[in-house]
């Protein structure tokens, strides 16, 4: 206990520093959880890996929504409690209490898109056996999701998780982009579980091999995470379970899983919470090293002096803003070029399943040639509407793929030139205030974004092929050429269709093309404001404390000197608890 009780004197000390509202937000987090005395589990990985499904396996009941488009849309926490019970904290109002039955509102993409209810995170209460021993589990948004806010809010789970299960499917095991989110959930845990879901679909020998392609895959990075991969099927366990709020352990491999994380919370559970929460408390103390800095150093310098360095760093701030914005005008006009891309697509769609869908609905209706001419048409009908769905998603894919490649492409050229701005903004203000600026924290939210919003994923248009209506005249007609009229009336509002689809198709992956560009450059051009902000407000701090009587500026140097050295003291309790490899055996 008394490493927590180091932890939380520093935590304290911490609140005497000039933190921006996140990092107060952050600190008073990590705080509480010192005093839980509790284990974050979150599982991380793509959408639709089966996360859910895996979290309500384990709690041996339908808890959490689950289907098969991708639902979770809000970081959910799932703690024991003698009841059933929700909670729902927002970004803008007041902590709501509600049914669990509820839920769905709060969490999923259908109740609550792109988080329009501001819900900051929700926290599920539970009566399981194996929640009591301390351990939460954190149900996080899925990666690479087209919903943007998914892939936001997962991220901003990352440096909060103490232990991660991170979730593979056997479906699709291993892909690049998911090494790399692995690589990027390594940064923030000294403990993770490699977890191969949906193996019920493999033979043993196929689960066995797959299990070892993804050891070797991963020991090439990560060696000591290589032997914890666990083949599970979370499906075959919640069957299993028959609702008995216990989990099946015995079924779908789910029970090694959960031995290994009672083992680890029995076993190190001290030393991983100890290091963790040391490692965030460090990450605050760090960030605000530039500020103190430079209003320190301010304040030592005649007026004349400071008021020509804010002068030069204004004015270089106005330099690279226009660099900012002309970087925003070149990623606009690329962006136009992939819209230009998608368009040929589509045209190319019209060309060419026109045809296909002409000789697979003329293929069909042979074996219709038997059926009365309304139950012809019904079923042509139907038939039209099926054949088109699959037409369009058996080429979806491809274009998706495209679409993707060439957004990254745009980004990821986009994130190399803000950098470079960044970077050339802390070595001007190094210059400017005669300080070493450059090795300065970014703000949490900024220093975990490595990646950005990927255009994959679930895109399916609507089909609604009309009914052929069958006239009076048609009536009339013998079956066969009443059939015959059928079928053509169908054929001939095939282009029509096409067309139709192909528009709902471009406007939905347009949207989601521009929602996400812009986002992502929201983002990083606030990175750069706030970096240049703190750096001048800073500044302009320590003129204002110059500006008044020369005693209160001598106070307030005298001050800034005393946080610097306290914020040095702070990093010298954290430092052998985020060192210390021995901890975790504590």
């Amino acid at each position: 206990m008394k490493d927590k009780e180091t932890l939380l004197l520093a935590a304290r000390k911490l609140e005497g520093m000039p933190l921006s509202v996140h990092q107060r937000d952050f600190l008073a987090e990590i705080q509480e959880r010192l005093n839980s005395d509790k284990l974050f589990v979150a599982v991380v990985g793509e959408f639709k890996r089966g996360k859910s499904t895996l979290i309500n396996a384990i709690l041996g009941e339908l808890v959490l929504p689950t289907g098969v488009l991708p639902l979770t849309n809000i970081v959910t926490l799932i703690e024991h409690g003698p009841v059933p019970s929700l909670e729902v904290t927002f970004r803008d109002r007041p902590l709501l209490e509600a049914p669990i039955d509820r839920l769905n509102e709060f969490v999923s993409e259908a109740g609550n898109p792109e988080n329009r209810k501001k819900v900051r995170f929700v926290r599920l209460r539970y009566p399981s056996a194996f929640l009591e021993t301390g351990i939460v589990l954190v149900d996080t948004p899925g990666f690479e999701s087209l919903h943007e806010t998914q892939t936001e809010e997962a991220r901003s789970a990352l440096p909060r998780i103490d232990i991660g299960l991170f979730l593979l499917s056997a479906d699709s095991p291993l892909s690049a982009k998911e090494m790399n989110l692995l690589d990027e959930l390594a940064g923030y845990v000294s403990h993770c579980l490699i977890l191969l879901n949906k193996t019920d679909f493999l033979t043993e020998p196929e689960r066995r091999a797959m299990v070892e392609y993804i050891r070797s895959r991963i020991s090439e990075r990560h060696p000591g995470m290589a032997e914890a991969v666990f083949p599970v099927s979370a499906r075959e366990s919640l069957l299993a379970s028959g609702g008995k709020k216990t989990g099946s352990r015995d079924v779908g491999g789910i029970g090694a899983v959960m031995d290994r994380l009672e083992a680890l919370v029995r076993e190190k559970g001290h030393g991983i919470q100890v290091r963790s929460n040391a490692g965030r408390l460090l990450s605050i103390a760090r960030a605000v090293k530039a500020r103190l800095q430079v209003e320190a150093d301010s304040l030592r310098q005649p007026i004349r002096v400071l008021e020509d360095r804010i002068a030069r760093f204004s004015s270089g701030l106005e330099r690279l803003e226009t660099r900012r914005r002309e970087a925003d005008v070149l990623v606009d006009s690329q962006i136009e070029g992939i819209i230009q891309e998608l368009d040929a697509e589509m045209d190319r769609l019209r060309r060419e399943l026109p045809p296909l869908l002409s000789a697979d609905l003329r293929e069909g209706s042979e074996a219709l040639a038997g059926e009365t001419v309304p139950e012809f048409s019904a079923r042509m009908t139907a038939l039209a509407g099926e054949r088109l769905k699959a037409r369009f998603e058996e080429r979806l894919p491809a274009i998706e793929a495209k679409m993707e490649s060439a957004y990254l492409e745009v980004v990821e050229k986009h994130r190399f030139r803000l950098t470079e701005i960044l970077d050339e903004l802390l070595r001007f203000g190094s210059e400017v205030f005669s300080l070493d600026l450059q090795s300065w924290e970014l703000p949490e939210e900024f220093s975990s974004e490595r990646r950005f919003f990927y255009l994959e994923g679930e895109t399916r248009p609507f089909f609604d092929l009309e009914a052929a209506a069958i006239g009076f005249m048609e009536r009339l007609l013998p079956a066969g050429k009443a059939r015959e009229r059928a079928l053509a009336r169908i054929l001939e509002r095939i282009p029509e269709r096409v067309d139709a689809n192909c528009g709902r198709v471009r406007f939905d992956l347009l949207r989601r093309l521009k929602d996400s560009a812009a986002r992502f450059k929201g983002r990083l051009a606030r990175l750069v404001t706030e970096s240049a902000l703190g750096i001048q407000e800073a500044a302009k701090g320590a003129l204002e404390a110059r500006s008044k009587a020369q005693e209160e500026g001598a106070e307030r140097e005298k001050l800034l000197e005393t946080l610097l050295e306290e914020r040095m003291r702070i990093e010298r309790i954290l430092l052998p608890f985020v060192n210390e490899e021995s901890r975790d055996s504590a």
